[in-house]
């Protein structure tokens, strides 16, 4: 009986450490989700301000294009 109990709570310890390491991997891939979701957001961000400023460049090259047009017309 004293055998059982002892190997019972060797077992215990064991599930207890187990536990403990996966608390802890738990812990290691929640931070490491949290900064890639904060890596992401920054991207996201960076990407949406590019498309905006790629947005005005293209605007202001077809504004630059039809004065162009305009000025070439003139000179004829």
């Amino acid at each position: 009986m004293e055998q059982e109990i002892a190997s019972k709570e060797k077992t215990i310890e064991e599930l207890r450490r187990q536990m403990g390491d996966l608390q802890e991997s738990l812990t290691k891939a929640m931070e490491k989700y949290r900064r890639c979701e904060a890596d992401l957001a920054h991207t996201q961000n960076s990407c949406r301000s590019h498309l905006q400023e790629l947005e005005k460049y293209r605007s202001e090259k077809r504004e630059l294009e039809l004065l162009n047009d305009d000025w070439e017309r003139s000179k004829r």
